[in-house]
């Protein structure tokens, strides 16, 4: 048998035994996912359009890492009056136009990713 067989199956064997003892399915996979050093990423690419006026309410979506997941700003601006708290961008855009900005996501284990996005915001019809 192969060392990486070996290695899948002692991994496999050990995440069982793991499961057998946990109370709930997300403690397990949270460990899982902390050993299998899945990459922090994020899955939203692009930010739906929003209008002067009206209710704008976008989550973001990451994966991998280790949640819970912290988000934050670290340049450019979203649209005045929007705001992020939580991995959600909502608020009433007061302006028109394109706001680029980057967004940095930090995982449980301090793994952090910086991911470019923008928002369009229409005037008023």
């Amino acid at each position: 048998m192969s060392k990486q067989k070996w290695l899948l199956f002692l991994s496999v064997g050990i995440l069982l035994l793991f499961l057998a003892g946990c109370s709930d399915a997300s403690s397990a996979i949270v460990y899982s996912t902390q050993n299998q050093g899945v990459q922090l990423s994020v899955s939203t690419v692009k930010l739906p359009d929003g209008k002067v006026g009206t209710q704008y309410n976008q989550k973001l979506v990451a994966s991998g890492g280790v949640p819970p997941y912290r988000w934050t700003i670290s340049d450019g601006d979203l649209p005045p009056g929007l705001t992020l708290s939580g991995g959600v961008i909502s608020g009433t855009a007061s302006v028109y136009g394109t706001f680029t900005f980057t967004l940095l996501v930090e995982d449980a284990k301090g793994s952090e990713l910086l991911d470019g996005l923008s928002i369009t915001i229409a005037p008023k019809p």
